[in-house]
């Protein structure tokens, strides 16, 4: 459990309006920099969007819920599981 997440990103939205861009450049960089951490061990988090980023009152952004997979030696994702209508394309 994330103690001191303020919300989903999409949360805050709802509850804030519109966000400032720089909130949302931060908060994009730090999901891409978890998102590199995660493919450097070769695994995909398998459903990004503002739903599944956790923001704390800091601002520090947490990747959750982690649905993951790993690539196959190709680096390929496996295809969506039955009954997906979408796999992230990350």
């Amino acid at each position: 459990v994330y103690e001191d997440a303020q919300g989903t990103l999409e949360q805050v939205g709802q509850q804030e309006g519109p966000l400032p861009a720089d909130l949302v450049a931060n908060v994009l960089r730090q999901a891409a920099e978890g998102l590199a951490h995660l493919h450097g061990k070769r695994l995909g988090h398998g459903g990004l969007s503002a739903r599944t980023l956790l923001v704390a009152s800091d601002g520090t952004v947490k990747l959750a819920p982690f649905v993951g997979y790993e690539f196959d030696p190709g680096g390929v994702p496996p295809p969506p599981a039955p009954g997906t209508r979408y796999l992230a394309p990350e």
